[in-house]
């Protein structure tokens, strides 16, 4: 009972209370950011994967593409190469004028929208 009354006695003075609240504050805050630098540390190794994945997977897109280009340059070949560079965005866009739009001049609506993969 003399612990008990020794504890309210020292809880009553108003530094000892804010002293508490304070340091139970920062134990929270500490443990918080730990918790998120590991989760911080989790995410940059999984941020390194994922590029080097990506890396990797260019490259592999880049040789099928490349591929394409080979084999729709083979005569007979189910594709055209033009019609393949189309397909991917790398067409020469002729620069001049039709003569069935009406006066030669240009419209930019009537171009054709380049895909690109």
């Amino acid at each position: 009972m003399d612990a008990m009354g020794a504890l309210i006695a020292w809880l009553r003075k108003t530094d000892n209370v804010i002293h508490v609240g304070l340091t139970a504050v920062f134990g929270t805050l500490a443990f918080r950011s730990a918790t998120q630098q590991q989760q911080i540390e989790l995410l940059q190794e999984e941020k390194g994967a994922l590029q080097k994945q990506n890396k990797t997977l260019k490259s592999i897109m880049w040789h099928w593409k490349q591929e394409l280009f080979r084999e729709a340059s083979v005569p007979g070949s189910p594709i055209s190469l033009p019609g393949l560079k189309s397909i991917y965005g790398e067409a020469e866009v002729p620069s001049s004028s039709s003569p069935d739009n009406g006066g030669g001049t240009t419209n930019s609506a009537s171009t054709a929208p380049k895909f690109v993969v």
